[in-house]
């Protein structure tokens, strides 16, 4: 939604400007905003947002509260962190939506069983046509010992 993806802009934004001058809140909310859109972001998410990540996990890691300033002695996360919020506000102002519309199946698939025996089948769909293709049929007996 358009106001979901100015929220993270406007979050992003303030954090590029203040960078690295921020707590350990200040990231996690500003992840959040970004992990939340992740069905519209198509995997990107998890990629994109390790340094992020990496900073929050400090606060764990060195006992720090949520409200502490973010106090990183590696200069190249520094960096790093910034140039994943930057790749974000670029990605969300261009990539901010996904259709949901599903295609039409390629395939489909049929089992059915019962005490005594089991079948199925997998048949490819031909376009544009209410027919199909059958690739592979099985059926079985089962051992009635």
């Amino acid at each position: 939604m358009d106001h979901r993806v100015e929220k993270a802009l406007c979050s992003i934004q303030e954090m590029i400007e203040k960078w690295p001058i921020l707590t350990f809140r200040d990231v996690a909310k500003c992840v959040g905003r970004i992990v939340s859109m992740k069905p519209v972001s198509q995997g990107t998410v998890q990629i994109k947002t390790k340094m992020l990540h990496t900073i929050i996990n400090i606060r764990s890691y060195n006992n720090k509260g949520w409200d502490d300033r973010i106090q990183v002695s590696y200069p190249p996360l520094i960096l790093e962190v910034k140039q994943e919020l930057m790749f974000w506000q670029k990605f969300l102002r261009t990539n901010n939506n996904r259709s949901f519309n599903l295609d039409s199946p390629r395939w489909t698939a049929w089992s059915d069983a019962s005490d005594m025996a089991g079948g199925g089948f997998v048949a490819e769909l031909l376009p544009g046509t209410e027919n199909g293709r059958i690739l592979t049929a099985d059926n079985w007996l089962l051992d009635p010992k």
